[in-house]
């Protein structure tokens, strides 16, 4: 028997790599603040869904401030009030009441002071006597004039610059416990997504640094499937391409989604 030959261009050649399943991502999960550790919820092979409790820090000292900054809040918020109402009829009563009994008590050491001037020429009191009392008379007067600006400043009332100072205060305190409330939250490690642990790598009681590697999670739902390849067989792969790979039996179709640059020292091919 004898066959026509007839040329052709190109012809397909099926070619097979191994390769290792691989997860995706691989994260060693840290805390950001320092701290003791006062739980570890998971164990290696636990499978946990993204944003669950994986550890604990010790909270103790950032609760307590919490509460002091609370607390120092309510003052402010109390006092802001306080501005915005302005004084009691009865503190105006009492600071217009100090201002008459400094009054009268200034006419008094005034009179005292009268008598003891006529007194000196007589040399019937001492010059330190008369001195003394024309300093308490001179100490009066003042403390009058301060008790009358003091009522003069309760019966006009709050300026706006105070109010907006103590508005400012109380922002200020707030801030500050928003930022408390964020290193509370950062306390619980959580999952960024769903997996298994691969690794525990504290127990409880540690005392760690900020970043300090606590356990390791493992992204099973997304796996990839790293070959290597000559090369020279190269040419004919495009990224984006479907390939079947075949993983424990089980034939899958999967995506080239990337192609790495260099060449493996150890089996000269690239992944």
């Amino acid at each position: 028997d004898t066959l026509r030959l007839a040329e052709d261009d190109s012809y397909v050649v099926r070619r097979s790599y191994h390769g290792t399943v691989v997860a995706r991502r691989k994260t060693d999960l840290g805390f950001e603040l320092a701290g003791k550790v006062i739980q570890v919820l998971v164990d290696v092979g636990q499978y946990v869904d993204a944003d669950t409790a994986l550890a604990r820090l010790d909270s103790g000292a950032l609760e307590a401030k919490r509460a002091e900054l609370v607390a120092q809040q309510e003052q402010a918020q109390a006092k802001l009030e306080e501005l915005k109402n302005g004084p009691r009829q009865e503190t105006i009563a009492v600071a217009r009441a100090e201002v008459s009994r400094l009054a009268y008590h200034i006419e008094l050491l005034e009179l005292q002071h009268s008598c003891l001037k006529i007194l000196l020429t007589g040399v019937a009191v001492s010059r330190e006597d008369y001195d003394a009392a024309r300093y308490s008379l001179l100490i009066s007067k003042t403390e009058h004039a301060a008790a009358q600006f003091k009522l003069a400043e309760l019966t006009k009332g709050s300026r706006p610059e105070q109010i907006k100072a103590q508005e400012a205060s109380i922002q200020q305190i707030a801030i500050q416990i928003a930022r408390v409330d964020m290193d509370l939250d950062n306390c619980i490690l959580r999952a960024p997504f769903a997996g298994p642990i691969a690794a525990r790598l504290v127990d409880d009681g540690k005392v760690v640094q900020a970043g300090t590697s606590v356990v390791q999670l493992l992204e099973s739902h997304k796996l990839e499937a790293w070959v290597g390849v000559p090369p020279q067989e190269l040419a004919g792969l495009r990224v984006g391409e479907s390939h079947v790979i075949v993983i424990e039996g089980i034939t899958n179709e999967a995506n080239i989604e990337r192609i790495l640059p260099m060449v493996d020292r150890n089996t000269h091919t690239r992944t």
